[in-house]
């Protein structure tokens, strides 16, 4: 495998932001939780471009599976839950 060398990494600090949370346990978490997020927050016009979504791998125990997924989509002033 070939490394990059020519990577460049940027950390910015996040403003304050509303977000919405959806959580799924499951054999396809990651894919269940997308499902899950996209048929609550599309109606919303929360998924619309420049939409920002953040997620995650959970783990609710020390084993590695089950495990499950999170999303964060940014929940925008205007829109309510």
């Amino acid at each position: 495998m070939e490394i990059a060398r020519d990577l460049k990494v940027r950390i910015d600090r996040l403003e304050t932001m509303r977000a919405a949370h959806i959580h799924v346990l499951s054999e396809t978490p990651e894919e269940d939780a997308w499902k899950k997020m996209e048929a609550w927050a599309k109606p919303k016009g929360l998924l619309e471009k420049g939409a920002r979504v953040f997620g995650r791998n959970t783990y609710p125990t020390d084993n590695p599976e089950p495990h499950g997924y999170e999303f964060f989509p940014d929940g925008r002033p205007e829109h309510r839950a």
